[in-house]
């Protein structure tokens, strides 16, 4: 996969930290950036698209209100103990 530069300015300190783990793993700053930034980006852009589905279910009325699961968790071991509520 071919590469291409990214310029970003970062405060000092995060540099220095950014030096230290580089010469403690043996990998370049921009290896470990391009790391972080990929597992960001991955973590996001999934949550995002979780998101995204639960907007459309809720649009389509595919949801359990949430009073039905309040009083499906209220009775929780009580001797009338109500059914998983169903979408």
């Amino acid at each position: 996969m071919s590469s291409e530069v990214l310029t970003i300015r970062v405060n000092s300190k995060l540099k220095s930290r950014l030096d230290q783990l580089g010469k403690i793993l043996h990998r370049s700053k921009s290896y470990i950036a391009e790391q972080a930034i990929s597992q960001y980006v991955d973590e996001n852009a999934w949550q995002i698209a979780e998101l995204t589905q639960a907007e459309e279910e809720i649009r389509q009325g595919k949801f359990v209100a949430g009073n039905e699961v309040n009083q499906y968790l209220d009775s929780w071991e009580t001797p009338n103990k109500q059914k998983t509520p169903k979408v």
